[in-house]
């Protein structure tokens, strides 16, 4: 049976996902601050590491990545003294994250290989393809395409395996547009017509969208401009 105050963090986790769902970060901030405050009152590691997490996505979506990595370093701290080694890898992950838009690679490469060595022991297939994925655009940008492609890879393999579909389609239009930055041509198109036909499939105009540039770019390539213009 939860306590009052155990009842209250379990709500405001819950509801502040609704919140940042819909946007409202200022109310999700109130929240996820009660919480830090009633889980230090607990000293509860868990739930002091879960308040802090919440805390940081807020931040991170408010753009705000310092005080988003603070927080998350806290969670970190937290999951770590209670050997929970998947939501220490899914925080490695966020800080990866964070770091990449805090422009600071080499600490996102760090915690990016922490998350993915947890992970390929975790039985988690859908968090090691995010990460994965992820950790790839790190790759990326510190110019090391073949890695970043052979995450990507991988990544799909694994969105496949578990019918991750809406994962899948964020992977290979990830695939097209490292071709397309790579310039290989001729492997750019396979890939952005399985993105939109998939994104298609899950009602994602979106995400069709911005196949449907890749395929443009393709063509641009190809001197084949009549059919980029369609």
């Amino acid at each position: 049976k939860l306590s009052y105050k155990e009842g209250i963090l379990k709500f405001n986790a819950n509801y502040s996902y609704l919140l940042n769902q819909r946007g409202q970060y200022d109310s999700s901030m109130l929240l996820n601050k009660q919480s830090v405050k009633l889980a230090m009152e607990l000293n509860d590691k868990f739930q002091i590491g879960r308040s802090n997490a919440n805390l940081g996505n807020v931040f991170l979506n408010l753009d705000q990545f310092d005080s988003a990595v603070y927080h998350y370093q806290v969670a970190l701290k937290n999951f770590e003294a209670i050997n929970d080694k998947v939501l220490v890898a899914r925080l490695c992950d966020l800080l990866q994250v964070t770091y990449q838009e805090l422009r600071q690679h080499d600490k996102a490469l760090v915690y990016g290989r922490q998350a993915i060595a947890v992970l390929r022991n975790a039985n988690d297939p859908a968090s090691l393809s995010a990460v994965l994925s992820n950790a790839s655009n790190v790759y990326f940008r510190l110019r090391h395409s073949d890695t970043a492609l052979a995450y990507l890879k991988e990544a799909l393999v694994l969105a496949r395996s578990i019918n991750y579909k809406s994962h899948e389609k964020t992977v290979l239009t990830n695939i097209s547009n490292l071709y397309q930055h790579t310039l290989q041509v001729d492997s750019i198109k396979p890939y952005s017509e399985k993105a939109a036909a998939l994104s298609r499939e899950l009602g994602f105009p979106e995400g069709e969208a911005i196949a449907h540039r890749g395929l443009a770019n393709y063509n641009v390539f190809k001197n084949n401009l009549d059919a980029a213009y369609k």
